[in-house]
């Protein structure tokens, strides 16, 4: 007998050669499911169909626990209703840390679906709040770690404290230190200036680093606001004199070359660890999208004085050309120009010290990912949970959120978002690997009501996300 497309035939209980026929839907039962347990990839529902798929969900008998690096709904013993949840949000804005953000969404979370299993892992960006969260990750991959509270200049010249953190991390004697702590806007005071600002003081916090015995130095770029290109630091590794590498950005227009005499020895002393910078690999060092068009706004400088801090950069990057050679292109055959490397701009323009020095410039997203263990701990994770202060562009273009969201994606584990205010819309997002955004904003006229208790609306809406998302969960979640 010729079967029709889409069935299957199983022998009749009696012994008649006749076959019973019984129609298969060509469409699999997980593929009505909110993530699929093979894809995992998501599906917007709303209203009773979350109600619908948490059903499925507990009913199903092939979704079953899982072994390690598998999600659960993967195996073929019954599911008990727990989802393994990984939080992993960067800071909101000014509001929360990381770290604080990661703890509202889980008790948040905690009180929605009760029954799942939580872990926190918070993120950042090479930015202000860097140590707090590679602490706190480091503490629990890589052992204790040590804080050393080192004084040096700010900007200015005015003593600062600055934290140094160390750690024995994949068989490495590992420093991290957070620029902004050194010549962050905090440090500015009503009159200084920005032509001024120099980063002697991010110099000699390295010295401080190799004192201690590291072998690796990671040093998080993102707000730093002294606009000199580095050459601040320079001076104080002995690239020349700190009189005329150390008197900012205004400093540089009449540099002639002689006064950077010690660059190589500078270069060689740090050479005995491998330095690594965190930053925004696609800021500009010079033009209308440079540092000093950036930058100086925020340091209270003029426009006047901004287009002299763009000049005197320039010159100060000409000198180094020509002292420093640089790359080849492989395929034109042609110099890379130092000025044009990816990352130099990061930093207010440290990042081209560091090219200089020929340290390893890196996405500080992606870095601090990988620093902290992201992908092991996704191994073994059924949905990741994530949050910003506000999605929007910027949240879009290589944050700690889309970092994550990759990282998600690769695994095959669908990501949501939690985020005080959405300014992205549904197809951008998406775009990205998310498949679920909720704000704790509807609008921008809550937001005051938000930023006054942010960690009490945040658990709120995390409560409301999860009884959506948990399958034991049993009553409707937010539409």
């Amino acid at each position: 007998m010729a079967l029709r497309p889409n069935q299957r035939c199983s022998p009749s209980p009696t012994t008649a050669p006749a076959t019973t026929c019984k129609s298969v839907s060509a469409t699999p039962w997980f593929s009505r499911l909110p993530w699929s347990p093979r894809s995992c990839s998501l599906r917007s529902l709303r209203g009773s169909d979350r109600t619908r798929t948490r059903d499925a969900l507990a009913r199903s008998p092939s979704l079953g626990n899982s072994t390690e690096g598998r999600p659960r709904h993967c195996g073929t013993a019954p599911y008990d209703g727990t989802v393994r949840v990984l939080i992993v949000p960067e800071r909101f804005t000014d509001l929360l840390t990381a770290g604080q953000a990661a703890q509202a969404i889980a008790d948040g979370w905690s009180r929605g679906a009760p029954h799942d299993e939580i872990e926190m892992l918070a993120l950042g960006d090479g930015g202000p709040g860097l140590l707090d969260v590679l602490a706190a990750g480091l503490a629990t991959s890589a052992g204790a770690t040590d804080t050393e509270l080192l004084t040096v200049p700010d900007p200015w010249g005015r003593p600062t404290p600055v934290e140094l953190l160390l750690a024995d991390h994949r068989g490495q004697r590992t420093a991290y230190l957070e620029a902004a702590q050194v010549c962050g806007p905090q440090t500015r005071h009503a009159r200084d200036s920005a032509g001024a600002a120099s980063s002697f003081g991010v110099g000699a916090a390295l010295v401080a680093a190799l004192d201690a015995g590291a072998e690796r130095i990671v040093v998080g770029l993102e707000g730093a606001t002294a606009p000199d290109a580095g050459f601040g630091l320079l001076a104080a590794l002995g690239a020349g004199p700190v009189e005329c590498l150390g008197r900012g950005a205004l400093g540089l227009g009449d540099l002639t070359g002689d006064e950077l005499s010690g660059l190589e020895s500078a270069v060689d002393r740090l050479a005995q660890a491998r330095l690594i910078g965190l930053g925004e690999l696609r800021q500009a060092l010079l033009g209308l999208g440079g540092v000093a068009a950036g930058l100086t706004a925020a340091l209270g400088a003029e426009p006047s004085e901004a287009q002299a801090i763009e000049g005197a950069l320039g010159h100060g990057v000409d000198v180094l050309r020509r002292l420093r050679p640089e790359p080849v292109d492989l395929i034109s055959g042609t110099p890379r120009r130092l000025d044009r490397l990816p990352g130099v701009g990061a930093g207010a323009g440290l990042g081209l010290a560091f090219a200089v020095l020929g340290a390893d410039l890196a996405d500080g997203a992606e870095a601090v990912a990988v620093e902290l263990g992201l992908d092991q701990a996704l191994s073994r994770t059924d949905l990741l949970v994530t949050g910003t202060g506000v999605l929007g562009w910027d949240s879009l273009r290589g944050s700690p959120v889309t970092v994550a969201a990759a990282a998600a994606q690769r695994h095959g584990i669908p990501v949501v978002v939690l985020a005080g205010q959405l300014g992205a819309g549904r197809r951008e997002t998406m775009a990205a690997g998310i498949n679920g955004t909720y704000a704790a904003c509807s609008s921008l006229a809550e937001w005051p009501v938000f930023a006054a208790a942010p960690a009490g609306s945040l658990a709120t809406r995390a409560a409301a996300v999860a009884r959506t998302w948990s399958p034991g969960s049993r009553t409707d979640g937010p539409s």
